[in-house]
C-alpha cells in the first residue's frame, strides 16, 4: 500500500507527459515517443477494405476496453478518426485528439447522425456501449449493422499493471488519468479485415446477424490473449451447458443464433452499465445452479 501511494506523483507526472505526446506530436513518431515512456503499443493487420474510391467511409467496429481506445485506433491508423460516444465526460472530449460525437440512445436520432458521420468520412463505433474491466464482450447493438456494409471489426486489448483503466462506479473522467499513470500500459489494436460481404445487410442478414458474426469474430481473436472462450453450440444454435466451464458468465442472447462468450472467471462482472452487469450476473448464476443440480441429482 505504501508503494501505491509512493508511486502516485510519479504516475501523475507520466500521465501528463504521454497526454501531450498524444495530443502534441504527429502520428509518425508518437509510437517511439510513447514506448520511451513506457506504453507499449502493438497492432496488426490491415485497416483497409479494398482500393477504389467509396462514397462512403469504413465503419471500424471496435471492442470497447478503456476510453482511450479511439486515441489508440488513430495511433494504429496513423490519422485522426471521428468516434461516437455515449457518455464521455467534458474533459475526455476537450483532451481526445479526434473528433467526438454523442450519441442520444434514441434509435432513430442515432441513426440519422451515424449515417451523417459516414456521409463525411470513416468512423469508429463500439456496439457495447461501454467498457468493461474484466475479459467480456457485452452484448452488441444492431444499429451499426443496419447502416453500413463496409466494416472492419477491430480487436482492442488494454493490459494495465497497477491502476484500473475503467470505472466501475465513478467518475469516468478519471478513465484516462488511471490508464495512462500505470507503469507499464499495453494496448493490442487487430485490425480483422473487411466483413465479408455475404454477412451484412446487404448479403441478406438481419442486423442482429451481423452484430453476432462481428462479436463471434472479435471474440475469436481476443481469445488467446484474454482467456475468452466461446461456446459450442447445438444444431439449433442454442449454447451447449455442457461445453460451459464450471465457473463463468454468458452473455444475455440477442436472438438465435447466438456465439456465447465464457471467461474462465469467478469473479464478479463489473461494468460501468448496471442493466449489463444485472443481466450477465443473473443469467451466469442461473447456469452455474442448474450445473450443480445436474451433478447432484437435483430434478
Amino acid at each position: 500500500m505504501l508503494a501505491f501511494f509512493l508511486f502516485l506523483p510519479l504516475g501523475l507526472v507520466l500521465f501528463v507527459i504521454r497526454i501531450s505526446i498524444g495530443i502534441i506530436l504527429p502520428y509518425k513518431i508518437s509510437f517511439a515517443a510513447s514506448a520511451f515512456f513506457g506504453i507499449r503499443f502493438r497492432t496488426s493487420g490491415c485497416p483497409s477494405t479494398g482500393a477504389g474510391a467509396k462514397p462512403r467511409g469504413v465503419l471500424f467496429v471496435c471492442a470497447h476496453r478503456t476510453l482511450v481506445d479511439g486515441v489508440m485506433l488513430a495511433g494504429a491508423l496513423q490519422k485522426p478518426v471521428s468516434t461516437v460516444t455515449y457518455s464521455l465526460s467534458r474533459l475526455s472530449e476537450i483532451l481526445a485528439p479526434m473528433k467526438k460525437v454523442r450519441l442520444t440512445r434514441d434509435r432513430d436520432l442515432d441513426a440519422k447522425t451515424i449515417s451523417q458521420l459516414l456521409e463525411q468520412g470513416d468512423l469508429a463505433v463500439c456496439p457495447e456501449g461501454t467498457t468493461c474491466r474484466e475479459p467480456y464482450l457485452l452484448r452488441f447493438s444492431p444499429l451499426f449493422a443496419e447502416l453500413a456494409d463496409d466494416m472492419v471489426p477491430v480487436a482492442l486489448d488494454a493490459q494495465v499493471t497497477l491502476l484500473y483503466g475503467t470505472t466501475t462506479s465513478g467518475r469516468k473522467w478519471l478513465d484516462p488519468i488511471a490508464f495512462l499513470a500505470n507503469p507499464a500500459p499495453s494496448y493490442r489494436v487487430e485490425f480483422l479485415g473487411p466483413v465479408p460481404r455475404d454477412q451484412t445487410r446487404a448479403g441478406g442478414r438481419t442486423g442482429v446477424e451481423v452484430a453476432n458474426w462481428v462479436q463471434h469474430r472479435l471474440g475469436e481473436a481476443l481469445a488467446p490473449a484474454a482467456e475468452f472462450e466461446i461456446s459450442k453450440e447445438d444444431d439449433k444454435g442454442a449454447s451447449k451447458r455442457a461445453a460451459i466451464p464450471k465457473a463463468c458468465s454468458i452473455l444475455e442472447p440477442l436472438s438465435d443464433p447466438l456465439i456465447g462468450i465464457v471467461v474462465h472467471h469467478t469473479q464478479r462482472l463489473e461494468d460501468a452499465d448496471g442493466d449489463h452487469r444485472l443481466q450477465l450476473a443473473s443469467t451466469g448464476g442461473k447456469l452455474l445452479k442448474e450445473q450443480g443440480d445436474k451433478r447432484s441429482g437435483v430434478a
